[in-house]
């Protein structure tokens, strides 16, 4: 296992990780209120090519893709 240390003044940002069926970007961002946050998204492959076998998000029959925020609150 490999660890990738996100952070604003991290170079790896985007990360970008091509994987067998599918592609996962991870990004800080700051959303309309000012807060930052953590995106992940998800793509699978969804057979992009005749004869090649089809990926899907499971439990998500035919869906391509899946986001995730993660939301840093001020609260502790």
């Amino acid at each position: 296992m490999r660890t990738v240390a996100l952070s604003k003044r991290s170079r790896n940002t985007p990360l970008h990780i091509e994987a067998p069926g599918c592609i996962i970007n991870v990004y800080m961002v700051h959303d309309d209120q000012g807060r930052d946050v953590t995106a992940i998204s998800i793509s699978s492959d969804g057979g992009r090519y005749a004869g090649e076998p089809k990926w899907w998000i499971e439990g998500k029959p035919g869906h391509a893709g899946l986001a995730v925020r993660v939301i840093k609150t001020t609260e502790s």
